[in-house]
């Protein structure tokens, strides 16, 4: 595994900063008679946060304009709000070592069924995904969960009467035609939705993505291409693999 690092000067998490945006909304704009959380008014947040969401921001990406509009947006705020810099050369940012790696892929699924065994290497009908995580081997029986949805406002719950914590989850297809064309995150969120909401050690579907990331190796979520994924992470962290196989 071969890394590179290279530096992005990026602002400190967003989620992070909004809460000191609203800390700083509170003290800035109290109210005669009132104080603390009451301060804060609905209308404000919306303003804030439908910038900070939306598609002019490229879902602040890195290496993307978004990301930085983003982090000038909320860096204007607190100053506006007389809040302290604790970022880098007094300013509100950090300068973040980004690590874009290049790996050597060997992972690969055994299945057992029956007593008869086959194993699929990567790229042999499984693809995983370039940031798989430190070295591990998974073993656990397999459920299958039909489209993998769970969908309560459109009456899907391809979960109902499946225990799926501690297997290994596999569903199949673009969904059902009740799932909008605007759904394209109901499907991609699949796998992720598997392992960190069903508990499942493991998820196996069709392609269509692996999500916005937020574990090791998905630092990166899009922008410039370097190495095979980008990470500010540990790289021998393991994590649930999330596989790509067709139907």
């Amino acid at each position: 595994m071969k890394s590179r690092p290279f530096s992005a000067a990026c602002g400190t998490v967003v989620a992070a900063l909004l809460a000191l945006q609203t800390a700083g909304a509170a003290q800035a704009k109290k109210p005669a008679n009132s104080g603390g959380a009451a301060s804060i008014t609905p209308a404000e947040l919306n303003d804030y946060l439908s910038y900070i969401a939306s598609d002019e921001l490229q879902g602040r990406q890195v290496f993307t304009e978004g990301l930085g509009l983003a982090g000038a947006y909320i860096a204007d705020h607190l100053r506006e709000w007389g809040v302290k810099p604790g970022g880098d050369n007094g300013s509100y940012f950090q300068d973040v070592k980004v690590l874009g790696v290049n790996v050597k892929r060997n992972s690969s699924v055994t299945v057992t069924v029956n007593g008869q065994t086959k194993t699929f290497k990567d790229g042999e009908g499984v693809t995983f995904p370039a940031n798989a995580g430190g070295k591990q081997t998974v073993t656990a029986n397999a459920e299958f969960v039909g489209y993998g949805l769970s969908v309560p406002e459109l009456s899907i719950d391809d979960y109902k009467g499946h225990d799926v914590k501690g297997k290994v989850v596999i569903y199949v297809g673009r969904g059902p035609a009740s799932v909008p064309a605007t759904g394209f995150r109901l499907l991609t969120a699949r796998r992720r939705n598997a392992i960190e909401l069903q508990h499942a050690v493991a998820a196996i579907g069709p392609p269509g993505g692996f999500g916005r990331g937020g574990g090791p190796g998905r630092g990166g979520r899009g922008g410039a291409n370097v190495g095979d994924f980008q990470t500010v992470e540990r790289l021998d962290k393991k994590i649930p693999p999330q596989i790509t196989a067709s139907d």
